[in-house]
């Protein structure tokens, strides 16, 4: 039979126990110290985000179309001839440039200064007609009040002195009608415009009303928008309306609502909207399409923060609010931009507010900031744009 010490057993049994149970508390030890700190205490023990701000500000905006539209000149005259005559000289040629009173066509004048000629040599005789016919009135009332001359005769007197008096102003009516037709032979331009046709050339004999040439005003452009129906009430007069073309893409057109047409165009059942551009390099011509952007109704007033305080995650978008030196993430959603600005829509934000616009996007929340050299909203943005 064999045996075995009980003692001896006995006591590497207590050994194993006491290894045992240091063993687990070192092993629980080191589970508290590596369990993760609670989230306000890892934000304490952080150090604070250097971030660049940009304080929230109100804007205004508005519903707008942007539709099609065909340009024109502001004014276009069909110019045509007031007094009959052949045309001696014409002035200009197509594309021709002519300022205010330049001259275009000259007509003939010979027939006009002889009709001239006569006119002034018939006002001279009247003028001799009248003269004597002064005199016997004169003499017709001295006889009338010695009672030697009738009252007849002295009415007949001076009857003939009045009618003599009405054809001398007649002749001086004719001499400066036909000092005006004279001056009408130099054809003028009754505006600075562009040449744009020609109808007559020398040696043609002309009739008083028959067109002569075409002239374009393109100092300011005009813009025919057919606009929809159901916008009809909404586009005021002088309303902002920037124009661009297609074949001139580094242009925009500053234009204005000049008129809405309020005759509906029986086809289409459209409204003409007039919109008027200063164009004083006459850089756009008649004809060319353009793209007009339209106000609808009344402005109203938005909050607006720079593109880049807006951080997007699959839960939403947020913009951290700095109040002290405290980032607190505020829940908002976003609308229409307007350069480096968009709109913001949320609870929590108000004009002045400071919006983090760099270093938001590995903020905690309620993590301590400290503002960095940053600018206005502006600069802000442009920093984070390129941050990112």
């Amino acid at each position: 039979m064999m045996r075995f010490s009980l003692t001896g057993i006995g006591t590497g049994t207590m050994d194993m126990r006491t290894t045992l149970t240091a063993a687990l508390s070192l092993t629980g030890f080191a589970a508290l110290v590596l369990l993760p700190a609670p989230p306000a205490l890892a934000q304490e023990g952080m150090p604070p985000a250097a971030v660049v701000t940009a304080r929230v500000t109100v804007g205004t905006i508005s519903e707008e179309i942007t539709l099609a539209g065909t340009t024109r000149p502001i004014r276009d005259s069909l110019i045509a001839t007031e007094v009959d005559g052949r045309v001696l000289a014409r002035r200009v040629e197509k594309g021709d440039f002519v300022e205010k009173d330049g001259i275009l066509f000259v007509l003939d004048q010979v027939r006009l200064e002889r009709a001239l000629d006569l006119a002034r040599a018939e006002l001279e005789e009247v003028k001799a007609r009248l003269e004597r016919a002064t005199r016997q009135e004169e003499r017709a009332l001295e006889l009338h009040k010695k009672q030697v001359l009738s009252s007849s005769l002295m009415d007949e007197a001076v009857s003939e002195r009045r009618a003599q008096e009405s054809r001398r102003e007649q002749a001086r009516v004719q001499i400066e009608a036909i000092k005006d037709d004279l001056a009408r032979c130099l054809i003028r331009a009754p505006f600075a415009g562009v040449v744009t046709e020609l109808y007559t050339e020398v040696g043609q004999w002309l009739r008083q009303g028959e067109p002569i040439v075409r002239l374009a005003d393109f100092e300011t452009i005009e813009i025919v928008v057919n606009l929809p129906e159901r916008y009809y009430a909404q586009v005021v007069k002088d309303a902002d309306a920037p124009a661009t073309l297609a074949s001139l893409p580094d242009l925009t057109l500053q234009g204005k609502v000049f008129a809405v047409v309020p005759q509906v165009e029986s086809a289409a059942r459209t409204f003409p909207v007039l919109v008027r551009a200063s164009n004083p390099d006459s850089s756009v011509g008649g004809g060319m399409l353009a793209q007009v952007t339209l106000t609808l109704g009344r402005s109203v007033q938005i909050l607006q923060v720079p593109r880049d305080a807006l951080v997007v995650s699959q839960t939403g978008t947020v913009v951290y609010k700095v109040e002290g030196d405290i980032a607190t993430p505020v829940p908002v959603e976003s609308g229409r931009a307007a350069g480096t600005l968009v709109e913001v829509r949320g609870e929590g934000l108000q004009e002045g507010d400071q919006v983090v616009v760099r270093g938001n996007e590995r903020l905690m929340p309620g993590q301590k900031v400290v503002e960095n050299d940053g600018g206005d909203a502006a600069s802000g943005g442009a920093l984070a744009a390129g941050s990112r």
